[in-house]
């Protein structure tokens, strides 16, 4: 596997990962998202965009290893920093 999927797995399984997890969940919970509208006078499409734009970036790391994982097996070529090959 690659060494980013590697640090990835590397990052999902550790301490500080779940605990961020847990509190990113505490912060964008229902209770917590009506309380961010109330606090923007009722902006519920506001809340709900940025909403949803934390859970996608909650995801990329699972969702980045399962890509780097499927790449490897079909022999596609991945992203460097030079571009794709």
């Amino acid at each position: 596997m690659s060494d980013i999927a590697d640090a990835l797995e590397a990052l999902l399984g550790s301490e500080g990962w779940r605990l961020f997890h847990e509190h990113v969940k505490a912060e964008w919970s229902p209770a917590a998202c009506w309380r961010k509208v109330k606090a923007t006078d009722g902006d519920l499409t506001k809340i709900d965009y940025t909403n949803a734009q934390v859970g996608l970036l909650m995801n990329w790391p699972a969702q980045e290893v399962a890509r780097l994982k499927r790449s490897e097996q079909t022999n596609e070529p991945t992203m460097s920093r030079r571009g794709g090959l």
